[in-house]
C-alpha cells in the first residue's frame, strides 16, 4: 500500500472522524450496533451539525451507512 492508498482504519481511533479525498471515514466501536444506532447517529450527524449537504448527499449517506451496518453484521 503506497502513501496515496492510507487505511482509514489504521490511523483511526474508537469514535475518531475523517475526511480523505472528500470521503467520511468513521472507526466503529467493536460493540455491535443496532439499525436503529445508525440511523440515529445518522440523524445527529446530518441534521443537528452544520452539515450542508444536499438532500441527496443526506440520502446517499444513510443508504451508505445502512450498507456497512448489513455487511458488518451479516452470519
Amino acid at each position: 500500500m503506497s502513501m496515496t492508498e492510507i487505511d482509514p482504519s489504521v490511523i483511526l481511533k474508537d469514535g475518531d472522524v475523517i475526511y480523505f479525498r472528500g470521503v467520511k471515514y468513521q472507526k466503529v466501536e467493536e460493540q455491535p450496533k443496532t439499525i436503529r444506532d445508525i440511523i440515529e447517529r445518522w440523524w445527529l450527524d446530518t441534521f443537528t451539525s452544520k452539515n450542508k449537504w444536499s438532500v441527496d448527499e443526506c440520502i446517499d449517506d444513510l443508504a451508505d451507512q445502512i450498507e456497512f451496518w448489513i455487511l458488518r453484521n451479516k452470519c
